[in-house]
């Protein structure tokens, strides 16, 4: 069942990896007609702007996006896991 647009907002402000303000003033730049109708699309807009890397989005739509920082790193993405660990590009 694909998210709407405030349920993946809420994701995202949750996950802490894009201020609320910049994301705000991003929405409100697109125009009425362009303007996301579901999550799905959003997240697709957030990609192709490179405010979000693919990894982030699909880590978000998922429900793990608080998992996408690490201190004062934010994750980028998966660069590879085995049977000991995960590597990540933060």
């Amino acid at each position: 069942m694909p998210l709407t647009v405030e349920q993946f907002t809420q994701r995202l402000m949750s996950s802490g990896i894009m201020p609320e303000a910049d994301l705000r003033d991003w929405l409100a730049a697109i125009p009425a007609d362009k303007q996301p109708t579901d999550g799905e699309q959003l997240a697709r807009e957030l990609v192709k702007q490179k405010k979000l890397t693919k990894y982030q989005v699909e880590q978000i739509y998922i429900g793990r996006g608080a998992g996408l920082t690490f201190g004062n790193y934010v994750i980028l993405d998966k660069l590879g896991q085995g049977g000991m660990g995960m590597v990540l590009k933060a």
